[in-house]
């Protein structure tokens, strides 16, 4: 099942990257920067490696609120208000939006339906942490037009203030499974002396 996974996520990146940058390059403009289009190519990624690679499955599974979030109040909006009107590449538009947030949400109920604890815990290391955080806020203070060029402000705001109350969510949820798990807390693995 793992190569049929891989199969599937090296053609979904290789369709959404067309798709973004090259069919409807025009009709997202600068949207194509917005985060959750990153945190979609990072999942595609760990579908490539068959959920192998730790930190691109942390990133998706971590990032999971906030594209369950930004389904709800920017993408159904979409579909019941904005697509009854007549817009070029309309089909294409909401195929677009149907592959961005959905896919990374429901894998994320997938792993916790599926996966144990201790597959958890070998996600959420300090190391793999740290290179998320980066991976995520890199191009969210980079390319995303709502942070960089404060458009649609205070979106923007928003969605800093929804990464920094996701980490420390994420980092209560792992050290209360740590201490029923007696599994080390996220702390103790950080090696300073």
């Amino acid at each position: 099942m793992s190569l049929y996974v891989q199969i599937a996520g090296a053609l979904g990146f290789l369709f959404r990257f067309w798709l973004c940058e090259f069919k409807l390059d025009q009709d997202l403009n600068q949207k194509r920067g917005h985060t959750s289009r990153f945190i979609n190519y990072y999942f595609l990624i760990a579908m490539i490696t068959g959920f192998d690679n730790n930190l691109f499955t942390l990133i998706t599974v971590v990032s999971a609120p906030a594209m369950v979030m930004a389904f709800i109040f920017f993408d159904l909006p979409f579909y019941f208000q904005d697509c009854r009107y007549s817009m070029p590449n309309k089909g294409w538009l909401i195929l677009e939006r149907l592959t961005v947030h959905p896919p990374v949400f429901l894998y994320t109920v997938y792993f916790y339906a599926t996966q144990s604890r201790l597959f958890y815990f070998q996600l959420f290391t300090f190391h793999n942490l740290i290179l998320a955080i980066v991976l995520v806020l890199i191009p969210l203070f980079a390319f995303d037009p709502r942070v960089t060029k404060k458009e649609d402000w205070p979106r923007g705001l928003f969605m800093v203030i929804g990464a920094i109350i996701d980490i420390i969510g994420n980092i209560w949820f792992y050290s209360n499974l740590a201490l029923e798990s007696h599994y080390p807390r996220f702390f103790d693995q950080i090696n300073i002396f």
